[in-house]
């Protein structure tokens, strides 16, 4: 078994953005996630800001993340999007390979930060061969598959906005009626009545 994977849900995608706009706040580096039965196990070089930063004060980030862990930073991730939150360049890269973890439904993960040239390597499983297959994208080719698929999403939303507009019906147009009063006089009294194109309703 390992960490939640759903195909068809697009579930890496979320988790590695969240995991990635953690590890933005972290100023993180020499990042390396590997996936280990059902968790992920996470490993960086970070700090708490950019004070620390400055003065070197780098600590070791090695955590294991359970499936709680991932629900959790799905939450916090939710709550960031409601605040108008701008993803940061680890978000946005591990959302797009996370992407690309989805969409091939890949297993036996192990991602890792470039040392030097930028971009990310991607190790998978291939069951058929019972061996490894490398992955790598520059940081180029991360920033062109992030727009390509915005550019799709968007064309979605813009297409489904567009084909329910033509099956909205417009407003009614035909002339409000006059209501004689003393067919007035033959509806209750505790339920006044309205007419409208010649059809009569109760208020």
């Amino acid at each position: 078994m390992y960490a939640p994977i759903d195909p068809h849900r697009g579930s890496m995608e979320d988790i590695l953005r969240s995991l990635g706009a953690v590890l933005d706040s972290q100023l993180a580096s020499a990042i390396r996630i590997m996936q280990k039965a059902d968790t992920l196990v996470v490993r960086a070089r970070a700090v708490s800001g950019i004070t620390q930063r400055l003065d070197g004060r780098w600590s070791c980030l090695d955590h294991v993340m359970t499936h709680v862990d991932l629900v959790q930073l799905g939450i916090a991730q939710a709550a960031r999007d409601r605040g108008g939150h701008v993803a940061g360049a680890h978000e946005t890269s591990l959302r797009v390979m996370g992407r690309m973890i989805d969409d091939r439904e890949l297993r036996g993960l192990t991602l890792m930060q470039h040392p030097s040239d930028g971009g990310w390597l991607l190790w998978h499983q291939v069951p058929s061969l019972d061996t490894l297959a490398l992955v790598s994208l520059t940081d180029a080719e991360i920033v062109a598959a992030d727009q390509a698929l915005v550019a799709r999403r968007t064309a979605v939303i813009v297409g489904a906005v567009e084909g329910s507009a033509k099956h909205v019906e417009g407003p009614p147009t035909r002339p409000w009626t006059a209501i004689d009063p003393r067919d007035a006089l033959r509806v209750r009294r505790a339920r006044p009545t309205l007419a409208y194109a010649g059809v009569v309703g109760k208020a």
